[in-house]
């Protein structure tokens, strides 16, 4: 289901994650989310230096709706960095919209899709 034909349902969370995750550990019992704020996992080491998220698996509440969907429409027309890589701009659009005091990394540690320990991507096996 896309982000758009979620709008007017009768829901309170939205879990978001790639077709072809596959869980190694349940990320509920390993991190701590905030129901009440935008949960992106962890940062990706690929560019320190800036918020580069990564985009594989995210947790929101449904009344976020609208900025989650607005967030990604300024992503793709007006990225924050001069760097293409997807989605994994998202944090700073997703902060235009709801606040920093919104948003959190659940894991302060650098990681990235393909080297973590929560989960592999099944079309890398």
């Amino acid at each position: 289901v896309s982000l758009e034909q979620m709008r007017n349902k009768d829901l309170d969370l939205v879990i978001s994650t790639r077709f072809d995750i596959k869980f190694l550990k349940n990320p509920f019992k390993e991190y701590n989310f905030d129901f009440t704020k935008f949960n992106f996992l962890w940062r990706e080491p690929e560019f320190t230096h800036l918020p580069i998220v990564n985009d594989t698996f995210v947790v929101f509440p449904y009344s976020m709706l609208g900025n989650v969907i607005d967030s990604i429409h300024e992503m793709e027309t007006n990225p924050p960095h001069d760097i293409n890589i997807a989605m994994h701009n998202w944090y700073l659009p997703m902060v235009n919209q709801v606040g920093t005091e919104k948003v959190q990394w659940v894991e302060d540690e650098f990681k990235n899709a393909i080297t973590n320990n929560l989960y592999i991507l099944t079309r890398h096996e």
